[in-house]
């Protein structure tokens, strides 16, 4: 697991590769932080495998190698959507909903129903369920081969992310 992890930070993934171009494009064009996630081994959570860090004082910062939850992060929910449902009913049923900043945490039925949304738009949001302050839209990377596994996502305060919704 650390050979990987250090192959991906030394842009040894190809995903990390093929993505970095239009990782740096994003975060030129949206002036905010832009991050790659793919799935973890196990399926059970997000990990950052690049960013581009705003040049903005207040911007959102993450590790490379960070792990976060799928039901309540931007680039985690952006994936889960598009795993199968019989995945989807497993992973909820195996998670324990806890609350990760003043925002109560969403329902099992409020995630499902958020799940359909990114479905039918291709768009995830998120807005301070993971962390405080923060507000991230993404979309997965469709895999021809198989079932997403990536997703890449805008990051910034929540306010600055509220004002530009559209936009971004």
């Amino acid at each position: 697991a650390a050979f990987r992890l250090a192959a991906m930070m030394t842009g040894g993934n190809p995903l990390v590769r093929a993505v970095r171009a239009p990782l740096l494009g994003l975060a030129e064009r949206s002036k905010e932080s832009a991050l790659l996630a793919v799935l973890t081994d196990n399926r059970r959570q997000a990990m950052c495998i690049d960013i581009v860090e705003s040049h903005k004082t207040l911007r959102f910062s993450m590790v490379i190698g960070t792990r976060i939850p799928l039901h309540n992060t931007t680039a985690g929910r952006a994936m889960l959507a598009f795993q199968s449902d019989a995945f989807i009913e497993a992973y909820l049923g195996s998670i324990e909903l806890r609350q990760y900043t003043a925002k109560p945490p969403l329902s099992k039925s409020e995630i499902v129903a958020a799940l359909t949304v990114v479905r039918r738009s291709g768009v995830s949001e998120n807005f301070e369920e993971y962390a405080e302050g923060v507000g991230g839209i993404g979309s997965p990377i469709a895999d021809p081969t198989g079932p997403v596994h990536a997703a890449v996502q805008i990051a910034a305060p929540v306010g600055r992310v509220m004002e530009r919704r559209a936009e971004l």
